[in-house]
């Protein structure tokens, strides 16, 4: 889905030269906001609008102008509460996270799951998210960066996470042998899964192809300890490419993984 990028009405001449400059960057145009609105440029252009502000970059998608995509840690802020009250979390028990920990999140998507991983590894560890299309990778680079300076609460874990735009085969065949604990796959599910709305109009920019074998032996080979695959329970890619599944009952989303158990 192409994206045009403009300005808010405020500011047009301050914010122009950011706007122009992403146009180039994303090789998408560059539109003049003057008084036109939201839907009318949806509408003429017939693709989102990226929209720079003075604080913030929007999104908004065609019959949604009113309710723009921008980086928020959603979920994830609520996870990590309770990951500090002592509860347990689904993804990083799967994951077998500790303190220290290099993990990598494949498909990073939102970046909650990698949030999330940047509070359990700690000052001593490291977070690489790794997200397929290039304005979405910029979005949450660019909104964890801005919400850093002003949240004191996450400022930690929102500075840790490496933002990365690209495939998340081509990233891992350039890392070396075991250079990461764990590796983390979250596609887009095969089956939607009800009242599972986060990710809502950014469907349109999520990469559809699979996880393919050969990228699942380049996470095994990059992996030192662990690689982790999040999907529906009617999903195959489990049995497909390897994975073990950890059950739960009456869970949708069930995880699988491949205990590497090296050295």
């Amino acid at each position: 889905m192409g994206v045009i990028v403009t300005t808010t009405r405020k500011n047009q001449e301050k914010l122009q030269n950011h706007a122009q400059a992403l146009a180039q960057e994303f090789h998408i145009s560059f539109i003049q906001r003057e008084k036109t609105s939201l839907p009318y440029l949806t509408a003429t252009y017939e693709a989102p609008v990226l929209v720079v502000g003075t604080t913030k970059l929007t999104l908004h998608f065609p019959g949604q102008e009113d309710d723009p995509f921008f980086f928020h840690p959603s979920m994830a802020e609520l996870r990590i509460k309770a990951l500090a009250r002592g509860e347990n979390d689904r993804m990083v028990e799967a994951c077998s996270l500790q303190a220290g920990d290099t993990f990598i999140d494949a498909t990073m998507g939102l970046g909650s799951d990698s949030l999330v991983a940047s509070y359990v590894v700690g000052k001593t560890g490291r977070v690489y998210g790794i997200e397929s299309h290039p304005v979405v990778a910029y979005l949450v680079a660019e909104g964890m960066k801005q919400l850093a300076l002003t949240h004191a609460t996450l400022h930690d874990e929102l500075s840790r996470v490496a933002v990365n735009a690209g495939d998340h085969y081509e990233w891992l065949v350039t890392m070396e042998e075991d250079s990461a604990d764990v590796i983390y796959f979250d596609p887009m599910f095969q089956k939607e899964v009800q009242g599972s709305s986060s990710i809502g109009p950014l469907r349109a920019f999520a990469n559809t192809e699979e996880v393919s074998a050969a990228t699942v032996e380049e996470a095994c080979r990059v992996a030192k300890r662990r690689v982790v695959l999040k999907d529906h329970r009617s999903s195959d890619r489990f049995e497909v490419l390897g994975f073990t599944r950890l059950l739960r009952k009456h869970a949708h989303i069930h995880y699988g993984v491949i205990d590497l158990k090296k050295g």
